[in-house]
């Protein structure tokens, strides 16, 4: 896989509501991580977009559905999107989590318009329209 880009400016994260994940959306969230460092650099650009993908479990499940901006850090340059998962299997857990990355980029590229920041929004859009599902 080629390097789209040599800074990092988007990564995926997960916080799980519970000990039961669905396999399948363990194995989506893999892939879509690991080709994610593999499309970009190892140094973190000025900016980094970090996906929390909220996927709710036994203990706690998300209080929203689809997408919401979480928090800014100025210091360390990272905005948080959340990305709601549902409890249990999904049709296509690929599909559903990439889904919700690409559609994420709209959501930074709304907060960024407001707040006058450049961002790297096409190089970010090219980065998840490389993203394939893996064959098993």
């Amino acid at each position: 896989m080629q390097r789209i880009l040599e800074h990092r400016v988007i990564m995926a994260g997960s916080m799980v509501g519970g000990p039961d994940v669905d396999r399948e959306v363990e194995v989506a969230m893999r892939d879509i991580t690991i080709q994610l460092q593999e499309l970009q650099g190892e140094r973190h650009a000025p900016f980094l977009v970090n996906l929390v993908y909220m996927i709710g479990g036994e203990f706690i499940s998300p209080d929203f559905s689809g997408l919401r901006t979480g928090k800014f850090s100025r210091k360390r340059g990272i905005l948080v999107i959340e990305g709601a998962v549902p409890e249990g299997p999904l049709e296509d857990a690929f599909n559903f989590l990439h889904g919700l990355l690409v559609q994420s980029l709209d959501v930074v590229e709304e907060w960024a318009t407001k707040r006058k920041r450049l961002m790297p929004i096409s190089e970010m859009r090219q980065i998840t329209s490389a993203i394939r599902k893996r064959q098993e």
